[in-house]
């Protein structure tokens, strides 16, 4: 039932365009609008759109063209975002010249069908990136579109079927950081390595897509426990995951809320989605088993950093306090999985001393 365009073809009655898909999808393609005009450029675009059609009835056409004079920039292809349904994958592969020092990136889009559009035409889609170096810096390699310095971070701009881009000067062979900031809302594919995750979920510099890989790499764990389990062998977890679980945990250069958020499991909800047939009861056996290794394995450093995040006082509602209780509250999630009678009284003694919902 949302398998629609941001802006329907056809509607029965006014509710039908209430969705998950006009509202969600539909911020993701203004959002889009702002990376690809920048802020200066997109707030010229509202205003200009304010000063035609202020007291109007207007159009996503409307709108899509204020920003297009404004910007400067074309967007009649981008504007398939209103008209095609669905949702495209990227398939991204790559490789490297040493002798020339060329690394190069190959994007394959497709859209699947959806009720009414069995072909879709190439999206418009920005697909922001960094290069990481094997030892983890983060790469200085793109002009700033809005002034003289070099940035970490670029966007390509996907607008063919499949489209090549080429990078120069690398000694090595980098990892790529890709869909920073969840630069559009698309399903990416690239063939990562668990100890390239790990890498990832460790040094970059980019928030969501640290915390992407730190999901992509606990599913993919939790799916070979699930596999063992249905062919009767006694699994394990990887040592390097845990490792790399401590010192997310222990970064202090990232923020409580974000490491609330890059350490917490992917939901059974989640995982259900990626077996064909699901075995409810093994899914839930793997990820509990994940959670209670993690907890046993650094039982210290989370009883540590959940005393770390107590603070005595009233309630209050700013980021820094709304970090420090999301991280308090992961720790003591971990610990209670132990089932040891202390961390129970503790999560007793806060349930019955909250002074907030």
């Amino acid at each position: 039932p949302t398998a629609h365009p941001v802006r329907p073809d056809n509607y029965i009655e006014m509710n039908n365009l209430y969705t998950v898909t006009v509202y969600n999808k539909g911020a993701e393609v203004i959002r889009m609008m702002h990376l690809m005009l920048g802020k200066e450029k997109f707030r010229n675009g509202m205003t200009l759109y304010f000063e035609r059609f202020d007291g109007q009835a207007v159009t996503c056409d409307d709108f899509a063209q204020a920003m297009s004079d404004a910007g400067e920039i074309d967007l009649n292809q981008f504007k398939r975002w209103y008209s095609q349904a669905g949702t495209p994958t990227l398939l991204i592969t790559d490789s490297f010249n040493a002798e020339q020092g060329q690394y190069t990136l190959t994007v394959k889009q497709t859209c699947p069908a959806t009720p009414d559009q069995p072909d879709k035409e190439p999206f418009h889609i920005p697909l922001a990136l960094g290069l990481i170096t094997p030892k983890g810096r983060n790469l200085k390699l793109f002009q700033s579109p809005h002034s003289d310095e070099t940035t970490s971070t670029t966007v390509l701009n996907v607008t063919e079927t499949e489209q090549s881009f080429t990078f120069e000067g690398l000694n090595e062979k980098p990892i790529p950081s890709l869909l920073r900031n969840f630069s559009a809302p698309v399903k990416l594919n690239y063939n990562y390595s668990d100890d390239e995750l790990m890498l990832l979920m460790a040094h970059d510099e980019d928030d969501f897509c640290r915390w992407d890989a730190g999901q992509q790499l606990a599913t993919r764990i939790i799916m070979r426990i699930v596999e063992a389990f249905e062919e009767g062998d006694e699994p394990e977890v990887d040592e390097n995951y845990l490792d790399a679980f401590a010192r997310v945990l222990n970064d202090t250069n990232a923020d409580r809320s974000f490491r609330s958020l890059a350490l917490t499991l992917p939901s059974e909800s989640y995982l259900i989605e990626l077996f064909q047939p699901v075995d409810i009861d093994l899914i839930h056996k793997a990820r509990e088993m994940v959670r209670m290794t993690i907890a046993e394995t650094h039982e210290d450093l989370l009883l540590s950093k959940y005393q770390s995040s107590l603070k005595d006082g009233p309630y209050q509602p700013d980021p820094e306090s709304i970090g420090r209780r999301s991280l308090k509250n992961l720790c003591l999630g971990y610990l209670v999985s132990l089932e040891h009678d202390i961390y129970i009284d503790l999560c007793v003694k806060q349930y019955h001393s909250a002074n907030n919902m």
